[in-house]
């Protein structure tokens, strides 16, 4: 929100540039990082990144040690509410500006067992403004869920570059943002080397979701 840019590297730390390209701090981290994220809390605004070992690390924007967060998860979204939603592979949780766990869904159970909340290979599940829950998982598709967990559809994924009933061949992981109306994810097909950015407007990702199909048999 300051105009600041904030790079994580994979063998560990945070820098923060300014605007123009300047590096104002470096700070080291205890282990690489898997996501970099901000946002607000009462106090300001808050630097988190989760470290690949499980555990995260808080900084303020001076570059000052704010502790750990609560969150668990090694990819998280914020909210447009300031909330977070988080995946850890099995599971996607929910949490409250204030960190307070509000919905847990997902399973334990084996990855290839068929069903909307056995994932495979989920990635960066993201809350849009109306609370609908978007979820990338490659093989599957980009699943959806209500803001309390309950399954409203897929847009199925597909290694067809021509078919257009399809969200894509996404990629193992995937991140994804919302920018406007439009839901950026990676495709290419999981764990190939030529992967990309891709995006779709919601309208167009609620069309593929209410589409009628059966579900995807792996």
């Amino acid at each position: 929100s300051d105009g600041n840019i904030y790079l994580a590297t994979t063998s560990g730390g945070v820098t923060k540039f300014s605007s123009s390209g300047n590096i104002i701090w470096n700070k080291p981290t205890s282990g690489p990082i898997v996501t970099l994220y901000s946002f607000s809390n009462p106090t300001g605004e808050r630097i988190g990144v989760v470290i690949r070992s499980g555990g995260s690390e808080l900084f303020d924007t001076s570059g000052n040690g704010q502790g750990t967060n609560p969150i668990k998860g090694n990819q998280i979204n914020v909210h447009p509410t300031g909330g977070f939603t988080s995946t850890d592979g099995k599971f996607v949780r929910t949490y409250d500006q204030s960190g307070n766990l509000k919905t847990t869904f997902g399973s334990s159970l084996d990855a290839n067992t068929t069903g909307p909340y056995h994932f495979r290979l989920l990635g960066r599940a993201i809350e849009i403004t109306d609370g609908t829950i978007y979820a990338p998982d490659a093989g599957v598709g980009i699943t959806s869920f209500t803001e309390d967990g309950l399954y409203r559809g897929v847009g199925n994924d597909s290694a067809n570059p021509n078919d257009k009933t399809r969200v894509g061949w996404l990629g193992q992981s995937s991140p994804t943002a919302i920018i406007n109306d439009k839901l950026y994810y990676v495709t290419g097909g999981p764990f190939q080397a030529k992967q990309q950015i891709s995006w779709m407007t919601t309208s167009d990702l609620e069309n593929l979701i209410s589409y009628p199909k059966g579900w995807v048999t792996r």
